[in-house]
């Protein structure tokens, strides 16, 4: 299959790794423009950037998903499938229906629950005890389209975001051609999700960060852990 592959930051490697030692066609990977950081506001590549780079494959940080050039270049390649993990940006409906197959997008919680942008977070934030990665069809829904696959896993005690995000991508990248596989073969089984039963995740704020000492023992770990290694907490002393 020609496979467009729109991801972003560390935890989409090992499944575009997957895909680039497969037998599938990587035609182009979206990732988000570079970012400024340190004092002197460089700007630094990607994770799935430095990959491209390092393995000469096609890329292009479009600033717009909405503008022509992106989707009469989708028009030449005419791929079978998009595929989307941790891109950044919300996908246009006219974008995710150009691929003969439609489009995927591998979600890092166990749908319909954590919808939104940071599932992992808030998943230890909240002390869940399990997880998983889902495989679904894009919609114009936030992560409300139906599902191709579930897997899930434990949440431990000593688990953080970073490496509950570094056991979500080897699981999601052990697992992407089987679901792949399966849209190629038309063997796939799409079930609904059950609305009525969603939860959000939205998007961690600075003001989240700042530990309060009157929480108990219990959440404020859950805190320490949700947010390491990044945007991790914080106190001031007085």
């Amino acid at each position: 299959m020609k496979i467009v592959y729109a991801a972003t930051p560390e935890i989409s490697i090992s499944c575009l790794e997957k895909l680039f030692n497969s037998s599938h066609e990587l035609s182009l990977i979206l990732t988000m423009p570079d970012k400024p950081s340190g004092r002197g506001k460089k700007l630094i590549p990607g994770p799935i950037k430095k990959f491209c780079i390092e393995n000469s494959l096609p890329f292009i940080q479009p600033e717009n998903l909405n503008n022509f050039d992106l989707e009469n270049k989708l028009k030449e390649i005419a791929p079978d499938l998009l595929v989307v993990f941790a891109y950044g940006k919300i996908i246009p409906k006219k974008i995710f229906e150009l691929p003969t197959h439609g489009s995927i997008n591998i979600h890092t919680s166990i749908l319909p629950s954590y919808r939104g942008a940071a599932p992992i977070q808030r998943a230890i934030i909240n002390g869940e005890k399990s997880s998983g990665i889902t495989f679904m069809k894009l919609s114009e829904g936030l992560d409300e389209g139906p599902i191709l696959e579930c897997f899930k896993m434990a949440i431990e005690d000593d688990d953080t975001a970073g490496t509950l995000a570094a056991k979500m991508s080897k699981v999601s990248s052990t697992k992407i051609l089987k679901v792949i596989d399966s849209i190629d073969k038309n063997s796939f089984n799409l079930v609904n999700q059950d609305n009525e039963n969603a939860s959000y995740a939205p998007k961690i704020i600075k003001e989240e960060s700042k530990i309060d000492w009157s929480a108990t023992a219990n959440n404020i770990t859950n805190l320490i852990n949700g947010l390491s290694p990044s945007p991790a907490t914080y106190s001031l002393l007085s």
